[in-house]
């Protein structure tokens, strides 16, 4: 009797875990000003909802009473239709299709397969290898989760430096538009690599660091290398805002807008804080919530190639 109630239980956990975990395929989630980590652990849901989906399948009904092949088939098929099918379906409520969260729908689905085969009757070294295989599977579902929170343990550790491209990982900090950045051994004016940014002809063409440590309070300048490779001075410019500024529909005048004059070779760049801080046109910008940084050319009529390195903030 007592394990009867406690197999309803479980029963109701499981139905209600899937229930609330395929709401949220369709509604809520993190704002895109949201932290990072909090993207990522949102996006695990998938794993997660395909994990339990199958692992309670093949538990609480006669469908784990049926042979591995047709498990293997039934679970393959199921992570078709029902992968594919919530992509095409969020679709319907302004959402994205990302084939990254299929791969996480099927990844989740085999570890709940793998999971349902754990039984007290097998022999230990098999039960050993539903675990290692399970623990994989799990690693690699919540893979992005995993490395952007050690990438947050790195940008506190660094800190006053906010980027020095020592490591690959520095990239997910990172976005571009109308252009590509790649790790390079070249013009590292600050440990062995530097970012090799490449700027397309553009009307705007912006390189974006999303992710850093937020509280610039204390320090007095921005600095950073710039390499150019250009024969002739180039204008670049340099927008930096606060978490304020995406609320206010990231208006022109409520942010800090800066030009740069880039000559041919190293370039040392300083900006002064206090000018950030006394930048939007009603306020005092935050500086211990800053957001965003980001370097961008102008209507540029042919490519351009930079070298970024040893992104700090000085006293």
């Amino acid at each position: 009797m007592e394990l009867q109630r406690y197999k309803i239980l479980f029963s109701g956990f499981i139905i209600l875990s899937l229930l609330v975990l395929t709401t949220f395929l369709f509604v809520g989630g993190p704002i895109s000003a949201e932290d990072r980590l909090q993207k990522m652990f949102w996006e695990m849901g998938h794993f997660f909802l395909f994990a339990i989906a199958t692992f309670s399948l093949f538990t609480l009904t006669n469908l784990g009473k049926r042979p591995l092949l047709f498990k293997l088939l039934f679970t393959l098929v199921f992570c078709v239709v029902f992968g594919f099918g919530t992509e095409y379906a969020q679709l319907l409520v302004g959402r994205n299709f990302e084939l990254k969260d299929v791969l996480h729908d099927f990844v989740g689905g085999f570890s709940g397969l793998t999971l349902s085969l754990f039984s007290l009757k097998n022999k230990r070294l098999v039960n050993l290898g539903i675990c290692i295989i399970v623990f994989v599977g799990t690693v690699f579902g919540c893979r992005d989760f995993l490395l952007a929170l050690w990438d947050e343990y790195r940008i506190n550790k660094d800190f006053p430096v906010l980027a020095d491209f020592e490591s690959g990982i520095e990239l997910k900090r990172w976005r571009i538009s109308g252009g590509h950045f790649e790790l390079s051994e070249d013009n590292a004016t600050s440990g062995e690599n530097s970012l090799k940014v490449d700027f397309r002809p553009a009307r705007y063409s912006d390189l974006s660091m999303d992710h850093f440590a937020s509280n610039w309070v204390g320090y007095n300048y921005l600095t950073f290398n710039i390499e150019s490779s250009a024969e002739q001075p180039i204008n670049l410019y340099v927008k930096i805002y606060d978490y304020t500024h995406y609320y206010s529909a990231f208006r022109f005048y409520d942010r800090f807008n800066g030009k740069i004059l880039v000559n041919p070779g190293n370039n040392k760049i300083r900006i002064n804080l206090e000018d950030v801080r006394n930048a939007p046109r009603d306020r005092p910008m935050l500086l211990n919530e800053v957001w965003g940084v980001s370097i961008f050319a102008i209507d540029l009529k042919e490519p351009y190639r930079f070298y970024l390195d040893d992104v700090r903030l000085e006293k």
